[in-house]
């Protein structure tokens, strides 16, 4: 037997490449109506929200490297990237 669904309620349209409402919404995401945007959860407390993206952007930008068997990880405490070497595959 199968269920209904009731899918009553208001709903925001959302697209994967960003050009209705900003960012595609997730779990977790907040619909805010003044920017008619959605937004990801601030992933740190110095993180700002962009207000033409509505992105969170980090206080230091992403170090922009060439090696991509590097990669920095956040680090709220020091307010800075840090970099992280990323392990060797085997083969």
């Amino acid at each position: 037997m199968a269920r209904r669904i009731d899918l009553r309620g208001r709903w925001k349209q959302t697209s994967y490449n960003d050009r209705i409402r900003k960012n595609f919404a997730g779990i977790g995401y907040t619909w805010d109506v003044e920017r008619d945007a959605f937004y990801a959860p601030q992933p740190y407390p110095s993180w700002s929200l962009d207000e033409g993206t509505c992105r969170w952007e980090a206080p230091v930008p992403y170090p922009e490297d060439a090696d991509p068997t590097i990669c920095y990880m956040w680090d709220e405490d020091n307010i800075q990237w840090i970099l992280e070497e990323m392990p060797e595959l085997e083969t």
